[in-house]
């Protein structure tokens, strides 16, 4: 079963289909190790984390874990030692808090309000012990919006200082920026992985999904130009959609092993990496499911241990120059 949101006035809702196993078109393909290892950028040590109560904290989680491994003095990110056990990778991105939550509230995949009463307060910031609460997801969902907050309140709350910001792409849904391809590479040339959220439409539930992954690389000819055109040409491997590069690409659901929701013109490479086609979102009425247009991009940094505590319970969110900084220090809960 794997899980998407489907976009309701703008805001993430959760929503879920099976997919069918076998081969099936936007699958990835695995291509020969000496054809598809090509001079890609990638950044090294990314986590590999599976959906869990959410795409946007798992991956929220990855980068979150990504960075402990960048200082010592970032390990407060994560509880335990790296490599993480399974138990510390599932408490990083939801905590038993958060499940207990939902389920207090009939929900199936957790919630951030703690005392049920649909209301944030600060008696559920109090409680709050994960990146899934710090996000604001319920139900498995995250408003766009939010990620980039969650991920400063989350590293505040372990007592570190973080930035972030959230650009659209120009033609984005949900507001028009100039985030691109040549940003993207930037990005990672400066040695940082980012969230992308991408956004696909289903024609069998006549609706559009959305999805966040973390991408750590580019990659910016094709694997193979004669079997990868990167064209808008009718019958082309990207869909007919036009794609600047590849990105490699955490997706939550299959890192590195392929799955009927990549998008067209995905591939494995020789090492395993899996790459996705950058597609920039540009129009509502394209009908090819699985089609994964990016429409917005998190950039996130931790930069130090934080200041000393701040007397509010609530964030201290400071918006300049479109980029996001919060310093809190309320030091992590005991497990």
């Amino acid at each position: 079963m794997k899980r998407l949101f489907r976009l309701v006035g703008g805001v993430a809702a959760v929503c879920a289909f099976a997919l069918s196993a076998g081969r099936a078109a936007g699958e990835s393909v695995q291509i020969p190790a000496d054809v598809a290892d090509r001079s890609g950028v990638t950044i090294a040590g990314v986590p590999e984390y599976y959906w869990y109560y959410g795409c946007s904290p798992t991956s929220g989680g990855m980068l979150q874990a990504w960075w402990e491994q960048q200082d010592g003095a970032f390990e407060p990110l994560v509880d335990g030692t790296a490599p993480h056990t399974l138990t510390e990778v599932h408490d990083l991105i939801a905590s038993a808090g958060h499940i207990a939550a939902g389920a207090a509230k009939g929900l199936t995949y957790g919630s951030w309000d703690r005392n049920g009463n649909n209301v944030e307060d600060a008696s559920d910031v109090a409680l709050w012990d994960c990146v899934a609460d710090f996000m604001r997801t319920e139900d498995g969902g995250t408003a766009g919006d939010m990620i980039p907050v969650g991920m400063v309140e989350y590293a505040a709350y372990c007592g570190l200082t973080a930035t972030a910001s959230r650009e659209q792409t120009p033609l984005s849904p949900f507001g028009v920026g100039d985030f691109g391809w040549v940003d993207f590479m930037a990005e990672i040339d400066a040695g940082r992985p980012m969230l992308l959220s991408v956004i696909t439409y289903d024609p069998l539930a006549a609706e559009w999904s959305a999805h966040t992954v973390l991408a750590y690389g580019y990659l910016d000819e094709p694997p193979d130009p004669q079997l990868w055109d990167n064209t808008e040409a009718e019958g082309s491997p990207t869909g007919g959609l036009d794609s600047p590069g590849w990105f490699a690409v955490m997706d939550t659901w299959m890192n590195g092993g392929g799955s009927l929701g990549d998008p067209p013109g995905a591939y494995l490479d020789g090492a395993g990496v899996e790459w996705w086609p950058y597609y920039a979102f540009d129009q509502w009425s394209y009908t090819e499911i699985f089609d994964w247009e990016v429409y917005a991009a998190v950039s996130y940094a931790v930069e130090a241990a934080g200041p000393g505590p701040i007397p509010e319970p609530a964030s201290l969110v400071l918006l300049a120059a479109g980029a996001l900084v919060l310093r809190r220090a309320r030091r992590r809960r005991a497990a």
